[in-house]
């Protein structure tokens, strides 16, 4: 149905002194459904920022259940991605500009004047895809902070899962929503709901 039911909070935290960056996505169960899935599942990226964007160094994944972080290291010097989960480990070749899970959500800005259709390479822990963008064109979101002017950025797979942005065209193509929706149907819609600026560390 239409129906949606909060079933988390997801804090997004972005830093960089214009050379190296760090960003974090950090989401916690709420309500009822904190009584079945506790702790927090946390992402990190940390990298550089080159002329083409960010130069992502390590992305790990933290799930919440006291495994060891999943983690996918860029080697850019030899060109290797090297990638762990659980007792897994493999090594497969560097694509040039790959990004991970979260530095490519603020890639984007960098890809200006912004083709109508991008094909990026994105590393997980596990693996390493080529998914293609594209722009669906801009849109007046309402969020929880008042209407947002968006533009609007899709990606579709061919095992039916979904994953679209919208960006914040007043600042810098911040992201301030993302919807996905995963092979098996789990759907997560995340709506932003504050914007705070961070003091100078």
């Amino acid at each position: 149905g239409e129906s949606k039911t909060r079933v988390g909070h997801v804090t997004h935290t972005f830093r960089t002194d214009g050379e190296r960056y760090e960003a974090e996505a950090v989401a916690e169960a709420v309500g009822f459904v904190s009584l079945v899935f506790r702790g927090r599942f946390v992402q990190r990226s940390r990298g550089v920022i080159g002329p083409d964007g960010f130069v992502p160094e390590e992305y790990t994944l933290e799930r919440g259940r006291g495994d060891p972080p999943e983690r996918a290291v860029f080697d850019w010097d030899d060109g290797k991605l090297a990638l762990a989960w659980r007792e897994e480990r493999r090594t497969v070749e560097l694509p040039a500009g790959a990004q991970d899970p979260i530095s490519v959500l603020h890639q984007i800005y960098f890809l200006r004047p912004l083709p109508f259709s991008s094909e990026l390479a994105v590393a997980s822990s596990r693996k390493l895809g080529r998914y293609t963008y594209e722009v669906l064109g801009d849109e007046d979101l309402q969020t929880p902070m008042g209407f947002v002017r968006a533009l609007h950025i899709g990606r579709v797979e061919r095992d039916g899962s979904v994953l679209e942005i919208w960006l914040d065209r007043d600042r810098d193509l911040l992201p301030v929503r993302i919807f996905s929706r995963d092979r098996k149907g789990t759907v997560l819609d995340q709506v932003v709901r504050e914007v705070a600026q961070l003091e100078a560390r």
